[in-house]
């Protein structure tokens, strides 16, 4: 999800129904202690942070992208892929 720029846990957990916010918040711990992540606090009370991709967790961009290209060419039927923003932008 941060390469489609949702950076605020909230809108990260919006984005992943049904996923325990626990679980959401020891992935992005151990993505941050893994250097693909940063977090910037931007609220104190209460306590708000805003994620993004760092240059090494960027360069990862060709593995989500080889996913969306495949299943678009092989999962996606043709009548539907124009409706589906590609991969590609990161």
């Amino acid at each position: 999800d941060l390469f489609f720029e949702r950076t605020t846990f909230t809108r990260l957990i919006e984005h992943s129904p049904g996923m325990p916010t626990k679980t959401l918040s020891d992935r992005l711990k151990a993505l941050g202690a893994a250097g693909l992540i940063e977090r910037t606090i931007y609220s104190t009370h209460p306590l708000r942070a805003d994620y993004h991709l760092t240059v090494l967790g960027r360069s990862l961009a060709p593995v989500p992208e080889a996913i969306v290209n495949w299943g678009l060419a092989h999962a996606v039927p043709p009548d539907a892929r124009s409706t589906i923003r590609c991969a590609g932008r990161y």
